[in-house]
């Protein structure tokens, strides 16, 4: 922990608990960690997604360190699954004592730690907090809607999240606009020597970064004559013209018309 933190502050506990979230804690991570003073954080993993190989290899290649603590949860219902992320989190947070909770997304884990944190009087932030797909029917809907009514920060991606929030009688003064934490994922890449990122890097990065709708788009391919982009990050743009395989996707669904408002489509 850096001299320079107050005594009387503890760590920052980071939560993850599944691929996309790594995504969003790298740049996180290490913003913390250029930051003046440091501030020390513990990267906890929940183990909601669990493939250690997978995982080991995402950690590397987004130059994620190690998890300090990982709960080892597995697999199992989201009953079961968040429930059990509840038991092994509040011993984590009794131990530590940290002065705040920081998740990300909209995963089990995501909500399992908040609930926990809160019941316990420890602030949680919520960083890509108001995304809305307005069906219920996704449980990762539900676990966006409760994080974001109990969590006491909010850090929004995108200005349409705002609104989102108002709707739902979320104070204004709770909310702050910081920007796409994927976008700096995207930079990082582009910026890296790696000519290339691993295919399991780029399928993951490429699906949240349209998180309000995970069924708009088939997998990656090749042939198909739809490019599409982010309209809100010229930074997207740079990321495809990187590669000399772009990613082609497939528009499939109208389910969700808001997040297809956040595209632009462009033929080839």
């Amino acid at each position: 922990m850096s001299e320079l933190w107050p005594n009387d502050l503890g760590p920052v506990i980071c939560v993850v608990g599944a691929r996309p979230n790594f995504m969003k804690m790298a740049p996180i991570l290490r913003a913390f960690a250029a930051h003046q003073p440091a501030i020390p954080t513990l990267l906890l993993h929940t183990g909601q997604h669990y493939d250690r190989d997978m995982n080991d290899k995402l950690f590397e290649d987004l130059r994620l360190p190690h998890p300090d603590i990982n709960l080892e949860v597995g697999s199992g219902s989201h009953a079961v699954q968040t429930a059990e992320v509840m038991r092994r989190f509040e011993p984590v947070l009794d131990e530590k004592k940290p002065s705040c909770v920081l998740v990300v997304g909209d995963v089990n884990s995501t909500l399992a730690c908040t609930l926990v944190a809160v019941k316990k009087n420890i602030p949680v932030v919520h960083v890509e907090a108001g995304l809305r797909s307005y069906d219920r029917g996704m449980p990762e809907e539900i676990n966006r809607v409760l994080t974001d009514q109990i969590a006491d920060l909010l850090y929004t991606t995108e200005r349409s999240a705002a609104d989102n929030l108002a709707r739902e009688g979320i104070a204004a003064e709770r909310v702050r606009f910081v920007g796409n934490v994927m976008i700096d994922s995207c930079l990082t890449i582009v910026n890296s020597p790696v000519p290339r990122p691993p295919a399991l890097l780029r399928s993951t990065l490429i699906r949240r970064l349209f998180p309000a709708n995970k069924d708009m788009a088939s997998s990656p391919c090749t042939a198909h004559p739809t490019l599409i982009m982010l309209t809100y990050s010229p930074h997207c743009l740079a990321f495809y013209a990187k590669f000399q395989n772009p990613f082609l996707w497939s528009l499939r669904s109208t389910r969700a018309p808001k997040a297809t408002s956040n595209v632009s489509v462009f033929s080839t």
